[in-house]
Parts: structure tokens; sequence; C-alpha cells
């Protein structure tokens, strides 16, 4: 796993486990934007 890919146009990311990645942006909560996907 290298990198994630959302729709909300953020550039930070964490990746947890390997398999499930986080936007750390202030404005967008762990729920919504687990909603991102792998890369």
């Amino acid at each position: 796993v290298t990198g994630c890919a959302c729709g909300y146009g953020c550039g930070s990311w964490d990746i947890r486990g390997e398999t499930t990645c986080h936007c750390q942006c202030s404005t967008i909560d762990w729920t919504t934007a687990r909603c991102c996907h792998l890369t």
C-alpha cells in the first residue's frame, strides 16, 4: 500500500494496518474518510 485516494480532495493520509486509510484533514472525520480506497 503506497497511498490512498478519495473524492474529497484531501492530500494528507494515514494508512491504518495497511488495509484502511483515513483523511487527516480536520474537516473530515474518521467515519466519513473511511470511504477512501487504497491505491
